[in-house]
């Protein structure tokens, strides 16, 4: 059931982007955990497995928006780990999950504008696997290790400090490179890298330097096709190719480059609708398609002003009815308590961008 369930839609593995199905999985791989570790407490394997279930079920209900009942059952795995790993102080593989653990509720943290507390995780994190660097499973505690200094770079990004944040995005990519050029047939490598340069192009982006941040988003784009050339219906791989041609288009617009900026913006929506569809009990995958409608609205407005008067006011409409759709899905995921802190203000922000193309109609 557990394998099953990733398969059908774990957020950041290789999936078919069905969230019900894995969530449905997930949550009967963790009742038989439930029984096993009842029937024997002091067997820490089913301990270890109940940890595990409580993990995935938690990291699953994050993405449908239920953030309280995430961190309540990251939170529950968190303390069954640590009493293994005093338990068990030299067992490797307790020590990786529990990493894990603070990367998970590191992540769900962040979604709720918890940036400090998400920081001070995930640099426990990376002390302990920098402590685990001469075991035996070498590459996988880099691997782990690449994987914490990203979610540290992107923290603190959100945060302001990007100096800190491009730093610990070059250990990541330091990590990253020699990984992926070990073991070039692994998908998994390559996201690994995929990641480092998309993260490090938004703190590039943050920070204001966008040629840096188009260079890094471009390098992100090519390894993102690369992936979705070899497996199509790699939910995950089609979600990241949306996100790079987002960040693409966004700086593409900063750089003036409008027209370039509105076409990857359209096919980032176009690849977020069909996600969006195929998942629809996926409030992160609604809330990225809120996010690209939005985007490519203000793109669409900005492109109209410069439009002929003849075709002016198709223009405005066409950018009001993006914005319009967007507005739609935030209130909506408002209105079900499904929309994280973090785009807690984005539909004033679309409000202002509707009203912008009102102005203009009504001028015309």
């Amino acid at each position: 059931y557990s394998h099953l369930g990733d398969l059908k839609g774990m957020p950041g593995s290789s999936n078919l982007g069905d969230m019900p199905g894995a969530l449905a999985a997930h949550r009967e791989s963790l009742h038989l955990r439930e029984e096993l570790a009842a029937s024997e407490p002091k067997n820490h394997d089913f301990q270890f497995g109940l940890a595990s279930g409580l993990s995935s079920v938690g990291f699953l209900s994050n993405a449908t928006g239920d953030t309280k009942g995430a961190i309540e059952l990251l939170g529950r795995s968190i303390v069954l780990l640590e009493a293994l790993c005093t338990a068990e102080p030299t067992n490797v593989r307790y020590r990786m999950e529990l990493e894990t653990e603070y990367m998970r509720i590191g992540s769900v943290l962040f979604d709720d504008g918890q940036y400090a507390t998400a920081i001070d995780l995930t640099r426990r994190t990376i002390r302990s696997v920098e402590s685990r660097l001469t075991d035996a499973e070498s590459s996988r505690t880099q691997y782990s290790l690449g994987i914490a200094y990203n979610f540290l770079g992107r923290n603190l990004t959100r945060s302001g400090d990007i100096s800190a944040a491009l730093e610990a995005h070059a250990h990541a990519l330091a990590i990253n490179e020699k990984l992926a050029e070990a073991d070039p047939a692994s998908a998994e490598m390559k996201r690994g890298l995929w990641l480092t340069h998309q993260r490090t192009a938004e703190a590039y982006f943050a920070g204001r330097d966008f040629p840096s941040a188009l260079a890094g988003y471009r390098r992100a784009v090519a390894m993102e096709e690369s992936l979705l050339n070899s497996a199509p219906d790699n939910a995950q791989a089609r979600e990241d190719h949306s996100i790079g041609l987002a960040g693409l288009g966004m700086t593409l617009s900063e750089l003036g480059d409008l027209v370039a900026a509105q076409d990857n913006l359209r096919r980032a929506k176009v690849e977020a609708e069909t996600l969006a569809a195929q998942s629809p009990s996926n409030s992160r995958l609604q809330t990225r398609l809120a996010l690209r409608l939005f985007e490519y609205g203000h793109i669409s407005a900005q492109l109209a002003q410069r439009s002929p008067r003849g075709d002016a006011a198709a223009s405005w409409r066409a950018a009001r009815e993006l914005l319009s759709r967007s507005l739609e899905i935030f209130n909506t995921l408002r209105t079900q308590n499904k929309l994280s802190r973090v785009d807690a203000g984005k539909s004033d922000e679309v409000m202002k961008e509707i009203a912008s193309c009102e102005n203009a109609l009504a001028g015309i």
